[in-house]
């Protein structure tokens, strides 16, 4: 998942209209990939998981990627989910910080072949790093909640 801030996870709530599944539907807000009410002229994806702080080249990377790789496999997507999305309980969880996502990145191939390997590795570095700084900072809510 190529959310490029804390600030981007932050959002991803039940009920906040930013998706927290990996799900789709028409004319749905509460899935991770929309297709809004349109004519068949019109017809386009709303991709909802990240949001205006995320690397607008990256993401798009990212979604072609997935998109290729469907292509290839001849995948079928699962049906649609009807109705609110943040109560099917099985759908898979999308990650909801920073640091699971990287996990995840790191465990797989797909940032290799959506960014190519040198761009992956240093970009998992970067979030590595960012990690490592948010969770060196003690903010003041830790400090007036332990003084």
């Amino acid at each position: 998942m190529f959310i490029n801030s804390w600030n981007g996870f932050r959002r991803i709530q039940p009920g906040s209209y930013a998706p927290t599944k990996a799900v789709w539907a028409e004319n749905n807000r509460s899935v991770a990939l929309r297709i809004p009410a349109s004519t068949s002229k019109n017809r386009r994806l709303e991709h909802r998981i990240a949001g205006a702080d995320a690397n607008p080249y990256v993401v798009l990377c990212a979604i072609l990627q997935a998109m290729m790789d469907g292509l290839e496999k001849l995948e079928t997507p699962p049906p649609q989910v009807t109705g609110n999305a943040y109560d099917d309980d099985g759908a898979e969880l999308l990650p909801d910080d920073m640091d699971e996502a990287l996990l995840l990145m790191q465990k797989g191939q797909f940032a290799d072949r959506a960014l190519g390997p040198e761009l992956s590795k240093i970009y998992k570095h970067l979030k590595r790093a960012e990690i490592l700084a948010f969770w060196a900072e003690i903010t003041p809510l830790e400090q007036s909640t332990y003084l």
